[in-house]
C-alpha cells in the first residue's frame, strides 16, 4: 500500500460547484487516501470493521461473499455479487447500516482507490437530513435483499427455493391460526 495523503478533487475554482459532477460535489473538500492495489490484493474481508468508503480511480474490485458449501450449481464457496469500476463507490453499505461488512473486496486488476474514512463519511451522514439518512438505510436494505434473493435463487436448490418463498408470503400475507399460518391467495 501507498503511504497515506490528503487530496481533494482538484475542480476548476471558476464555476460553480452545482455544475461539477457528481462525485466532484460529493468530495470535493473531503480528504481521502489514495491505495494501490495489485490483481488479486485483498482490499477488505467480510466480517471486518469498515475502514470507509472506497471510490474506484482506475481498476477493478469485485464485491464477494464466501458461502460454507458448494451447492447447487457452483463449484467454489465464492459468490461475485458485483464488480466495480472507475467512477464507482463501494463498501457504503455497512457505513450506513453501521455494521460490520457482510462482503470481501478484491482487486480484479491494478486499482487505485480513494478512501474516505469512515470518521470523515459518518460526520457527513451526521449532519446529513434525516430522510435522507432513512432513504439512504432503505435502499441499502433494498439492496441486501436483493443479493439475498440473487444468492437462493442461484445456489439453492428448487426445493429450498419453493420453500424459501411460501415463508416469505407466510410473512407478508399469512394469517395466525391455531393450526398454523394459513395462505388465502388467489394463484391465478
Amino acid at each position: 500500500m501507498n503511504p497515506s495523503s490528503s487530496a481533494t478533487f482538484l475542480g476548476s475554482e471558476s464555476h460553480p460547484v452545482s455544475s461539477l459532477p457528481l462525485e466532484q460535489m460529493i468530495s470535493r473538500d473531503l480528504p481521502y487516501q489514495v491505495i494501490n492495489f495489485v490483481e488479486g490484493q485483498e482490499i477488505f474481508r467480510e466480517g471486518e470493521v469498515p475502514k470507509g468508503l472506497y471510490y474506484v480511480q482506475s481498476g477493478c474490485a469485485k464485491m464477494m461473499v464466501n458461502r460454507d458449501h458448494a451447492r447447487g450449481r457452483t463449484t467454489t464457496s465464492e459468490y461475485v455479487t458485483k464488480l466495480v469500476g472507475a467512477g464507482e463507490y463501494f463498501g457504503y453499505k455497512s457505513l450506513i447500516k453501521g455494521t460490520k461488512s457482510n462482503s470481501t473486496a478484491v482487486a480484479v486488476k491494478p486499482t487505485t482507490l480513494w478512501l474516505y474514512s469512515k470518521d470523515v463519511v459518518e460526520k457527513a451522514l451526521q449532519i446529513s437530513n434525516p430522510l435522507v439518512k432513512f432513504l439512504l438505510k432503505q435502499a441499502v436494505m433494498d439492496i441486501e435483499n436483493y443479493e439475498n434473493i440473487s444468492q437462493l435463487h442461484y445456489l439453492a436448490s428448487v426445493q429450498e427455493r419453493i420453500a424459501h418463498q411460501l415463508l416469505l408470503l407466510a410473512e407478508k400475507f399469512g394469517v395466525h391460526s391455531e393450526k398454523g399460518i394459513s395462505l388465502n391467495l388467489k394463484l391465478t
